[in-house]
């Protein structure tokens, strides 16, 4: 039988299990300062990542205005150009142009398509005698800050101004002055699109847009 003395003797505690006890104050201070390194780690590749997202989207959006300029060009029945210039900060731009008939006296309608690229020379500079359609200027889309687009020939030259013309029937004419003869694209010419530096070094990602013979334009793998 248990003596009532010990039955009244205060217990010792009992020891608590592994699963039951919690994080002291060094060990939750290790774990923080470990989770900052690893994030301060990969912040500047997730920030190279958006970046060369951006050059990504913008090689893709060139390749679809000559794209949509072509299959325009075949749907409406009149030919449409692409213009290539340095554009605002000389970061590049692109503009659709679609080229219509002058306005006359005798014309019933005069906004109907002009089916020749090469007819009139003056026709894509001459208000009244051209439409635009869409103008892409990287140096006024926003977060494009640094994004440049870059023309070469198809000879490898590099070009501060490219017009590419689609006809109804599916031909393509190129030339690399504003106001210069046009001449059946035979080649292969290029857009490079990519970040620089305030100094003008490429940065990241160049990603390359080829007009083929055929019109159809597409991204360099």
């Amino acid at each position: 039988m248990e003596c009532p003395e010990a039955s009244l003797r205060p217990r010792s505690p009992r020891p608590l299990r592994v699963a039951e006890r919690g994080f002291t104050l060094i060990e939750l201070t290790a774990v923080v300062v470990i989770i900052s390194i690893f994030a301060a780690l990969a912040i500047p590749q997730v920030s190279l990542r958006m970046r060369d997202r951006r050059v990504n989207e913008a090689g893709q959006r060139v390749a679809l205005t000559y794209q949509q300029a072509r299959v325009r060009a075949m749907g409406q029945g009149g030919a449409v150009m692409v213009r290539y210039s340095t554009g605002t900060g000389n970061q590049g731009q692109f503009e659709t142009r679609d080229a219509i008939t002058p306005v006359s006296g005798t014309q019933k309608c005069g906004l109907m398509p002009s089916v020749s690229c090469t007819g009139n020379i003056l026709q894509w500079d001459t208000l009244g005698m051209y439409r635009s359609v869409t103008t892409y200027d990287f140096g006024a889309q926003p977060g494009y800050d640094n994004l440049v687009a870059t023309a070469t020939t198809e000879l490898g030259a590099a070009a501060t101004a490219m017009d590419v013309c689609f006809t109804p029937l599916g031909r393509s004419f190129v030339r690399y002055t504003t106001n210069g003869a046009w001449s059946p694209l035979q080649g292969v010419p290029q857009l490079s699109i990519f970040r620089k530096d305030t100094g003008g070094a490429v940065l990241g990602l160049t990603r390359t847009v080829l007009v083929l013979p055929t019109g159809i334009a597409r991204l360099q793998l």
